[in-house]
């Protein structure tokens, strides 16, 4: 697993490449490309993207298709479309079919919260923190007549992918209208290994699950931003308005704006799955301070 420290360097890669202003003094970040670029090359050997499954994708690969992503919008040099296209064929190309159809990456305990336990499953976070960069270069690609020459056809692919994850999440009835808007659940059935089949809570898909928490809502809303951004499709920035409405009326603002990291959000989340990820429940975070606060 990823443990914090190497977190935060994944994620200085892949907000290391933006335009720093620049007076006629130098200053400490005047060689911070060229850092940067040491940084993520040197650390490539790591081929996250040759074994990742699940969640994983999310927190292991996608920083590296973040900074390839980024690293060409910051220079336009065609070498960060090549890493880009190579760590994405390498994960995708893993894939496997599941029982409805829908390409996955799945893993023991894929679900990676212990509100859903047990489970060999994919996870959407997963595939919408690996997707989101590729869906961007997909765009930058198709609307570059150089890039489109070269890459055009892989980047159509992408954008296929991208939008049939959307269905799979979708038909699995992970999304759910609620009175704000819309949340994503997380599914409570997965593969049985021995007949290849859904196990028994596939039937109840619509009913059951657990709320994911903000952090990854966030995270899935971005993805979806990104696909309305290349698609011009409505569906997904409705989506993401819709869970974004959520979030907004979830937070409290006096001295400070909180919002609680956990919540409920309909009655398929029970008292017996909410206490099962107490931490998440009580946790609230304080945005003007950057602290975290214990909840009532």
């Amino acid at each position: 697993m990823m443990n914090r420290r190497e977190f935060l360097q994944y994620a200085a890669w892949a907000s290391a490449a933006l335009v720093c202003p620049r007076g006629n003094a130098a200053t400490p970040t005047d060689d911070w490309l060229a850092r940067w670029e040491k940084n993520i090359l040197g650390d490539l050997r790591n081929r996250y993207c040759d074994r990742e499954m699940g969640e994983e994708i999310g927190w292991l690969v996608s920083p590296f298709l973040n900074g390839f992503y980024y690293g060409y919008r910051a220079t336009h040099d065609v070498k960060w479309v090549d890493h880009l296209i190579d760590w994405a064929d390498a994960w995708i190309k893993r894939g496997v079919k599941e029982p409805d159809g829908f390409m996955g990456w799945p893993k023991a305990d894929g679900a990676s919260t212990g509100v859903v336990p047990g489970l060999f499953t994919d996870n959407m976070l997963g595939d919408a923190m690996g997707l989101k960069p590729v869906v961007l270069m997909a765009g930058e690609i198709l609307k570059t007549p150089a890039l489109k020459a070269k890459y055009g056809a892989q980047a159509a692919g992408y954008i296929v992918l991208s939008e049939q994850m959307f269905q799979k999440w979708d038909t699995r009835g992970c999304w759910r209208e609620v009175k704000e808007g819309g949340v994503w659940a997380v599914p409570q059935f997965g593969i049985d290994q021995s007949t290849g089949k859904w196990t028994d809570g596939y039937a109840r898909r619509n009913t059951d699950g657990f709320t994911l928490p903000p952090n990854k809502q966030n995270l899935i809303a971005e993805w979806l931003l990104a696909l309305s951004d290349v698609t011009k499709k409505p569906v997904y920035r409705d989506r993401a308005e819709k869970w974004w409405r959520v979030m907004k009326s979830r937070i409290k603002c006096g001295k400070s704006c909180v919002w609680n990291y956990w919540e409920p959000a309909g009655p398929w989340t029970s008292s017996r799955t909410a206490n099962r990820d107490t931490g998440s429940v009580c946790i609230r975070t304080a945005v003007t301070t950057g602290s975290m606060s214990r909840g009532s």
